[in-house]
């Protein structure tokens, strides 16, 4: 460890030395600036917008680890959802197990999939939470940017932003009538269509929008049971239409009131679930009925598969300046439902059904005031409440051999079992916080961030277990949090070209109530402290640019659950740690040719923990000391390396050619480690190509998803002990491929 932190260290420091001496080895004289300029205008990158401080700043000029997609998330590229982020930003991952979203940044997120705990990554639409990790995962559509701040950011973002935080704007109405049309078609049926109008509605100087979005697409995992009754024809289809009608306000005094609704719909069969057993252990329905699970990773054997999803959201903002300070508030309410049911057995037996019935509001308010953004001394004070409440049943049938309860029982006979779980549980939040930053000289700047926190969270819990003769259907369960993360750093704009800095930050996950389960005993907050490091500098008269940062971070109280006996059993993790580094890099080395490329490192590992494997009955194995294990979900190495280069291959049209490639090293699905239970080391290649007129008024497109065509598992569901050592596998999908055409008026 203590080599790490000195190499990573050095690395950094070289990185920025470089960058300092790279600048100043460029400075010119008039006549050479002037020739410089002529060649590098065209070559030198945007300048990017964010508002990752909840005020409007540069991305080359904000002290943090951010990542911006506003291109990269267009149909032509086939990337239209939280899953291609993996692609794109370092030390990501995204899981989906159960048809639940899982976003780990640096190593940081939640295995834990019930109500009643919380993601360590927040996800905001439109500057508003969302909680519901089971209906987040829709398609991205007619969005503006997506912003990826890494690292914990528990001052500004408050509870549950552990690992960082993504924030999702949607594109706004315009001053100037315009709209768009895009359709894709493609193999497994694919067929996509979205687009917007927008523009001035002529009276009360508001403008408006309206976007659109419907996708369709056939599984591209087999069922060989289709034809039988109730069976699916395949899983891993798509079948979805989304709404969003916004207007924009235009308000005496320069200020601005936005107004939102949006409407998503989905119904189809759902994510297969690839049961595969335990090296070594007989599976239960292998060991009743003598059936066992294919080992073909795109063809499953489901009697039932089904999936719906409903959100509907209002969201307002407005903004109004105030002297020289600037108010923003934002209000969301957001209702959604998920039915979800699947085959957990994966053989042609009906023996065992998995049915999950999730509901959700929200509501939730911030406003904050910002002073002048020119001045020395530049600050932000706000307020935000959140309350939310979920309603869960989980309804599992899944008969075991008797033989589990009862050895001297022949292994053949089927003992039924049927478990309902779960509940109601509602959480209020309420915080207070502030952001300051001082310029005291030039070029050093002192920063500050504050948050007061207070969360509760009431559950009414219910569980039966008819055979077990077990039936609860209220318990009562409770918890209050209260919290005061922080940041403290300095930065440096050594020259117009780069900046360096350096911070201490603490960042805090409420506790959970494990919904269903019934424990006594709240699972404890999860607390994190970060020391980071980093830099931003462009080169080349702007053609390049080089962000680094490294980073150390102590946990306490690490979340993480275990399936044992009927139920999820949610511990706390004493002692952890991850420290990593990251490096991007984007250019321009010649016109029309744009590369980038990034690096992430990520050492994370358990220090102190201890559990108890499964195995089949009701009893799990010896307690295993795990203290130096990897977390689960975390790829120790991650890169990203991208080109795309724009031609004019005619006099009047340009051509683009892209390719994007992502590698992952080995990723352990859970904290025991086994490689059986992982995904190796895979690289996964995107490519793309467009053309069209250069007034930019249509265009045709063609996108090849996973070229190589690589098998790569996205995470498991380790189920009960009572249904055998067995597996519910997610797999991304195989080889794809789009073409389809855009019209813009």
């Amino acid at each position: 460890m203590l080599r790490f932190n000195y190499i990573a260290s050095r690395i950094v420091i070289g990185m920025m030395a470089s960058s300092a001496l790279c600048t100043a080895s460029y400075a010119q004289g008039p006549e050479d600036s002037a020739a410089a300029g002529e060649n590098s205008d065209s070559r030198r990158l945007d300048t990017v917008t964010v508002t990752a401080l909840k005020r409007e700043t540069t991305l080359q000029n904000t002290a943090e680890a951010i990542t911006v997609l506003s291109d990269a998330v267009q149909p032509d590229k086939g990337n239209n959802g939280l899953d291609d982020l993996r692609s794109l930003v370092p030390n990501l991952n995204f899981a989906s197990t159960s048809n639940t979203s899982q976003l780990y940044i640096r190593g940081v997120g939640n295995t834990f999939l019930n109500a009643g705990g919380d993601p360590g990554v927040a996800l905001y639409q439109d500057n508003a939470y969302i909680s519901d990790q089971t209906t987040s995962n829709v398609n991205f559509f007619d969005v503006d940017r997506i912003e990826v701040l890494r690292g914990p950011q528990g001052a500004l973002y408050g509870r549950n932003s552990t690992g960082g935080a993504i924030s999702i704007m949607s594109a706004l109405p315009t001053s100037e009538f315009e709209g768009k049309v895009t359709g894709v078609l493609g193999d497994y049926g694919r067929r996509e269509l979205d687009g917007y109008l927008s523009g001035p509605l002529g009276f009360a100087a508001t403008e408006a929008r309206l976007s659109y979005q419907i996708k369709q697409r056939d599984g591209f995992i087999d069922n060989r049971l289709s034809g039988q009754a109730g069976a699916p024809d395949d899983l891993n289809d798509w079948n979805s239409w989304a709404l969003r009608f916004q207007t924009l306000t235009h308000l005496p005094g320069d200020g601005t009131f936005r107004f939102l609704v949006s409407k998503y719909d989905q119904d189809d069969n759902g994510d297969a679930l690839g049961v595969t057993s335990t090296p070594g252990v007989e599976y239960a329905v292998e060991t009743l009925f003598g059936a066992v699970p294919t080992d073909d990773p795109f063809s499953v054997e489901a009697n039932v598969g089904k999936n719906e999803v409903n959100v509907t959201t209002v969201n307002a903002e407005w903004r109004q300046p105030i002297g020289d300070t600037d108010l923003t508030v934002t209000g969301n309410y957001r209702e959604s439902e998920q039915f979800f049911q699947n085959d957990c057995d994966g053989t042609e037996v009906d023996n065992c059904r998995y049915v999950r019935e999730n509901s959700s509001e929200d509501y939730y308010l911030d406003a904050h005031l910002a002073g002048p953004g020119d001045s020395r001394l530049r600050w932000l004070v706000g307020a935000t409440a959140l309350q939310f409440e979920i309603d869960q049943l989980n309804d599992v049938i899944f008969p075991f051999p008797l033989s589990y309860l009862d050895p001297t029982a022949p292994s053949t006979i089927p003992f039924d079992m049927r478990v309902f779980s779960g509940g109601n549980v509602e959480v209020e939040s309420y915080a207070v916080y502030a952001d300051l930053h001082l310029q005291f000289t030039d070029i050093w700047a002192l920063t500050g961030q504050i948050r007061y926190q207070e969360t509760e969270k009431v559950a009414d819990e219910l569980l039966r277990i008819d055979a077990f003769a077990t039936d609860v259907p209220s318990f009562p369960n409770s918890l209050k949090n209260s919290r005061t993360p922080f940041k403290i750093g300095i930065e440096g704009q050594l020259n117009s070209d780069l900046l360096i800095y350096a911070n201490y930050s603490t960042a805090f996950k409420d506790g959970a109530i494990n919904l269903g389960a019934l424990q006594l005993a709240p699972v404890e907050p999860e607390t994190v402290e970060n020391y980071e490091a980093g830099f931003k500098s462009a080169w080349l008269d702007g053609s390049v640019q080089v962000n680094g940062a490294v980073f150390f971070n102590s946990y306490e109280n690490l979340q993480i659950s275990q399936l044992t006996g009927t139920v999820i059993t949610l511990a706390n993790v004493p002692e952890s740690e991850i420290n990593g580094a990251e490096i991007e890099i984007l250019a321009m080395p010649v016109d029309g040719l744009r590369l980038n490329a990034s690096i992430g490192y990520l050492d994370a590992q358990l220090n102190d923990f201890s559990n108890s494997r499964i195995l089949p009955g009701l009893v799990g194995g010896s307690v295993e000391d795990l203290a130096g294990n990897r977390l689960p979900y975390v790829a120790e190495w991650s890169g990203i390396f991208g080109g795309e280069y724009t031609f004019q291959p005619v006099s009047g049209y340009d051509a683009s050619l892209s390719a994007n490639y992502a590698y992952h090293s080995r990723i352990y699905f859970n904290e025991y480690n086994d490689n059986y239970n992982s995904q190796p080391a895979v690289g996964v290649l995107d490519l793309s190509a467009s053309f069209g007129p250069d007034s930019g008024n249509w265009e045709t497109f063609v996108y090849v998803k996973n070229a190589t065509d690589e098998t790569v598992r996205t995470g498991s569901t380790i189920y009960s002990g009572l249904i055998g050592a067995a597996r519910a596998v997610s797999y991304a999908p195989p080889r794809h491929f789009g073409i389809g055409a855009t019209l813009s008026f």
